[in-house]
């Protein structure tokens, strides 16, 4: 499927380029050109198919951040498709860095952390108003961490370990 409407843009499509086949800079810089490019339309939809036409498969991830938009009424959907978009982080990082946007809806989505490494899957460090629905993280220490204004959300979501990860002291839920 195209996801080629108005509003919707797909990560994995030209000019962005994301894929399984990617390294975890490159797939972050065309998550992040995405992601501008909508919040520069005034929000919309941001697509990471689970099969980018070529390859079915785990997108390896860096970190990707979300700046500040200064409008309140840009709202930014970054949903996953088909039966789950799995991002790896194979190193001790955020994944998602929501710095001042708000209303950053997270959907359909699986984030998995290489077991032993560190980092936050979604830190929500500004703005307000964002939520997680139908999100499953695996295996990383700090799941997700809303900033202490936010009316922040967790939908159908699950945090899961494999029995060879650490034991966590907390959880900022």
């Amino acid at each position: 499927m195209s996801y080629l409407i108005p509003g919707i843009y797909n990560a994995a499509a030209s000019p962005y380029g994301m894929s399984p086949g990617n390294g975890a800079a490159a797939n972050a810089s065309a998550l992040s050109a995405a992601i501008h490019d909508c919040l520069n339309a005034g929000g919309g939809i941001v697509i990471i198919p689970s099969w980018d036409g070529v390859t079915n498969g785990t997108y390896k991830m860096a970190t990707v951040t979300i700046p500040p938009t200064g409008s309140s009424g840009s709202q930014l959907l970054i949903c996953g498709t088909g039966l789950g978009t799995t991002l790896e982080v194979q190193s001790s990082q955020d994944l998602f860095d929501v710095n001042g946007t708000n209303y950053v809806t997270f959907q359909d989505l699986i984030v998995q952390y290489d077991p032993g490494k560190t980092g936050t899957a979604f830190n929500f460090s500004g703005g307000m108003g964002h939520s997680l629905f139908r999100v499953n993280i695996q295996d990383c220490p700090n799941p997700v961490e809303f900033n202490s204004a936010d009316q922040g959300y967790m939908l159908q979501c699950s945090v899961t370990y494999t029995s060879a990860f650490p034991a966590v002291s907390r959880l900022p839920l």
